[in-house]
């Protein structure tokens, strides 16, 4: 199994959740893509973690692992199968409606699945969630 993992910092405890402060700067070093990044080493991302345990404190030092698995299934249903959808509609409805309703209904279908997206969100986060080991 294909992991990612980075360190960071917990900025923020709380008995349900934390957030945890990123500065991966030692992992840019051995990045082949640090020439193209944006960040240039200073990439400081901080996340809201929900925990079962109040066992973390501001200042601790945590990594978060998360599969490669999970990223792929999380850009397919944000990005990939978004865009399928879009075109598909778009054929679809060209063939039954004029250009513009078929536009106009594609987006609605569109508008549709991130709608279900949102509401189906409480079912899908622990697919998705990000794994914290203590350092």
């Amino acid at each position: 199994m294909d992991i990612i993992t980075h360190r960071g910092i917990i900025e923020n405890a709380n008995q349900n959740s934390i957030l945890v402060k990123l500065s991966d700067i030692e992992a840019c070093s051995t990045c082949s893509l640090k020439s193209s990044c944006e960040s240039n080493g200073l990439k400081k991302d901080i996340f809201k973690l929900k925990v079962d345990e109040s066992h973390y404190a501001k200042g601790q030092k945590v990594e978060l692992i998360i599969t490669k698995r999970q990223i792929f299934m999380s850009l397919f249903q944000a990005y990939i199968f978004p865009l399928f959808l879009l075109v598909f509609t778009v054929v679809i409805f060209s063939n039954i409606f004029s250009e513009l309703i078929s536009g106009l209904l594609s987006l609605f279908v569109l508008n549709l699945y991130f709608l279900i997206l949102f509401f189906t969100k409480k079912f899908t986060d622990n697919k998705f969630a990000l794994k914290i080991n203590r350092l």
